[in-house]
């Protein structure tokens, strides 16, 4: 059965093809808290939305100039929950 979703949920490998980042990076992105997934597929496989597409291009534009603690934060100023959220 197909689900439809308000925005695209993407997988790890579909962020990793979009970016061009490796997959191990994107992971380590979302290890790092700098993406979040919006949900889980039914075999439990984390999906992102656009903003993960949104922020990983915003880490490649900034990752040659400054450190992750400040892409960090930067990417959490963005958000409406914060830099303190879980």
């Amino acid at each position: 059965m197909l689900t439809l979703h308000a925005q695209p949920r993407y997988k790890i490998a579909d962020l990793s093809r979009a970016t061009g980042l490796p997959r191990q990076a994107v992971a380590t992105y979302n290890q790092w808290g700098l993406i979040r997934a919006t949900g889980h597929n039914a075999c439990g496989i984390q999906l992102f939305g656009q903003e993960a597409i949104d922020s990983l291009r915003r880490i490649i534009t900034c990752r040659a100039s400054f450190k992750i603690q400040d892409i960090r934060r930067s990417l959490a100023a963005g958000r409406d929950d914060g830099p303190n959220a879980a």
